[in-house]
Parts: structure tokens; sequence; C-alpha cells
């Protein structure tokens, strides 16, 4: 069983991982995977953060690539993964809330939001449109955002703009 942290960009990366379980435990977007099982088959999949398959046979190697350059987080092993840490507890309300104003520049991606455990959800405002995503996210391949947008997630958030202007956020904490 294995837990590592693999760099992956637009260039096909193979990596040396083997078992009948396999999971992308933390990535921006969809990671292109092509696993090799023993038999020689091969089989391809988009996976994203939180994603995972289970295979009948064992696989020997791994193959990805990202639309976008990141570090990602994959477990990979013969037993299933299971992750306590990552059941979600409903509740009525939030323990703390936090707000924040950024200012970005024209076409420069900025990160507004670290990585945060425990943040519930994040309203990001703005009065232009602006784009959103991971790091180093592009007007091309960022998801447009007309004027807000509100996310349920842990993970950093970077954005780009068009024009020059202030990002309002409110972060909500459990």
């Amino acid at each position: 069983m294995s837990k590592k942290s693999i760099f992956v960009d637009s260039i096909s990366k193979t990596v040396a991982l083997s078992g009948l379980y396999f999971k992308v435990m933390q990535a921006s977007g969809e990671i292109a995977v092509e696993f090799m099982l023993e038999n020689g088959d091969l089989y391809e999949t988009g996976l994203s953060s939180g994603q995972g398959v289970r295979f009948d046979q064992k696989y020997k190697n791994v193959r990805m690539t990202s639309a976008i350059s990141q570090q990602i987080f994959v477990w990979s092993g013969l037993g299933q993964l299971t992750q306590d840490s990552q059941n979600t507890t409903t509740l009525a309300g939030s323990n703390s809330i936090a707000a924040s104003v950024v200012s970005v520049e024209v076409e420069t991606a900025k990160q507004i939001l670290p990585a945060q455990t425990g943040r519930r959800s994040a309203l990001i405002q703005a009065d232009e449109p602006f784009y959103i995503g991971g790091s180093g996210v592009t007007t091309a391949e960022g998801m447009p955002v007309d004027e807000s947008i509100t996310l349920e997630t842990q993970g950093e958030i970077w954005v780009i703009s068009e024009t020059a202007q202030d990002i309002r956020i409110l972060e909500e904490f459990n």
C-alpha cells in the first residue's frame, strides 16, 4: 500500500505503482490515468479528487497526464482505502465565518484562498466576470464565473480576471 505525491502535467508520466485499488486523493481537475494490467491489457479513465477504481487483476504501472501542471496525491494498494477523516458530518450551522477581499491584477492568476481543513464552503463574488480553478488557472482553462459562486471545498482556490478588480470572499468553517 502506498500514498504518493506525484507531479503531473501535459507530458505523460509513468509511475511504478501496483495493486488492485487506486484512488486520487487530491488533485485539481480531472487526471487522465492509464493502467497497465498484468495480462498486458490497458485500462484508461479520467479521475478527479476523491475518485478511485478497483480491478479484478493487478495493475503493474500507471501513466498519468493533467491539463494543468500540479502536484497530486494518489493511493495505490492491494486493499481498499478507508478514510474515516473524509466522512462528513452535517451541522445545523457553521462554527465560524471569515470575510476577506483580495485584489487581482489583469490576466494574472492569483491564489485567493489556501487549502484549509475545516472549511465548509466559500462564497466568492466580484463586480466583473472572472475565472476560477487550481494553481496556474488561465482564462482558457478556468471555469467562467459571472459574478459569484459558492464552492464546497477545502482545497486552494485560484482566480484570474480579464480586468483588475477586488474579489470578495466569505468562508464558512465547521
